[in-house]
Parts: structure tokens; sequence; C-alpha cells
């Protein structure tokens, strides 16, 4: 038997196109418009590395906005994500799901991540196809130190019922702002 890969979160790296970065100090969100988000892609790939937030046991979060960012989605967001706890009650997996959530919760979904030293976040977030004027969808999954010091694993997807084409993604800590840490945007090439 030949190995099946799993095209989600696991693309070659010959086929990204890196878009654009952000080096974050003090910054209360990251935006990528309509410039970036275009009909060239059918998916992106958005990658969080060694995000730490100036306050503690907060969520890190994503918007979707149809309109080059003068509006955001708030409300209607759907998931399904797998939470893997170490040390709690011998490594606990938890699900969460939710049907209105006001945006999509990458990091911080059970215990919050933490700010103290050595707590932080790396998150990945696959966007298929959102110039397609259906559900926009997205797997993501996460690794971070929680506000209690345990090392938490997210994964799974959140969707939004969006009627129109998606053309700019905010990412935002649910309080305070990145203290630091880069934020990219990769075009897959199909």
């Amino acid at each position: 038997l030949s190995k099946i890969k799993s095209t989600s979160l696991e693309t070659d790296a010959t086929n990204l196109v890196l878009l654009s970065s952000s080096t974050l100090s003090a910054d209360t969100e990251v935006v990528f418009g309509s410039s970036i988000i275009t009909s060239t892609y059918k998916s992106y790939i958005i990658r969080g590395v060694h995000i730490h937030a100036s306050a503690d046991n907060i969520s890190f979060n994503f918007q979707l906005s149809d309109d080059q960012g003068s509006s955001y989605k708030n409300s209607d967001y759907k998931r399904s994500i797998h939470v893997l706890v170490v040390n709690l009650n011998n490594n606990t997996f938890i699900s969460r799901q939710g049907s209105t959530d006001s945006s999509g919760t990458i990091a911080g979904i059970y215990e919050g991540v933490g700010n103290a030293s050595g707590e932080s976040a790396d998150f990945e977030v696959q966007l298929f196809d959102p110039r397609a004027n259906n559900d926009t969808q997205t797997m993501v999954r996460s690794v971070y130190q929680s506000n209690n010091g345990r090392q938490t694993q997210n994964f799974g997807f959140i969707s939004h019922g969006a009627i129109a084409s998606i053309n700019t993604i905010k990412f935002y800590p649910s309080s305070g702002n990145f203290a630091e840490g880069v934020i990219s945007i990769y075009g897959v090439k199909t």
C-alpha cells in the first residue's frame, strides 16, 4: 500500500508562495487584504510563529470580510475543534463545537494562551477558496502554553456561511496586543 498524504495543512513547501509577512510588536491586529487574497490562488496558508501576547489567559482569533475590511463577519462562525491538554487529568482530549461564534478561534479555546516567559503560540490556518460565493472553509491547528503552563494542541475546522467572496482576513488577540512573533500568508499553487 502506498502512503496516503493528506492535503490539508500538509502542502509541499515548493508549492507555497510567500505573499506577505508581519513581524509583531505591540500590534492589536494583523490584516491581509484584497491585494493579497485574490483569484490567483484557490487556497492560502497563514502561519503564526512564536506569537506572544501582552495579556494573559486570552485567545487568538480571526474574522473574515467581503468588503476589503470595511466591516467583518462577527457572527455565525461554525467550529469543531479538538483540544489535547497535556498534564490535565491524564492528558485530556476535549472537543468544542459552536455554530454562532463571533470569530474563528485558533488558540485558547479551552485554556487561554499564557503570556509568561515561555508561554507563546504557534498556529496554522488553511483558508480554502475564499473567493467562491459559498461557505468559507478553514482548517486550523495550534500548539501553545496555556495560562496554567500546560502544553495544549488545538486542531479542527471553522467555517462561515458567507454569501459573498471573502477578500480580507484579520487576526487579533481577544485582549491586549501581539507583543512579538511573525504572521505570514502564503498562496498555495495548485
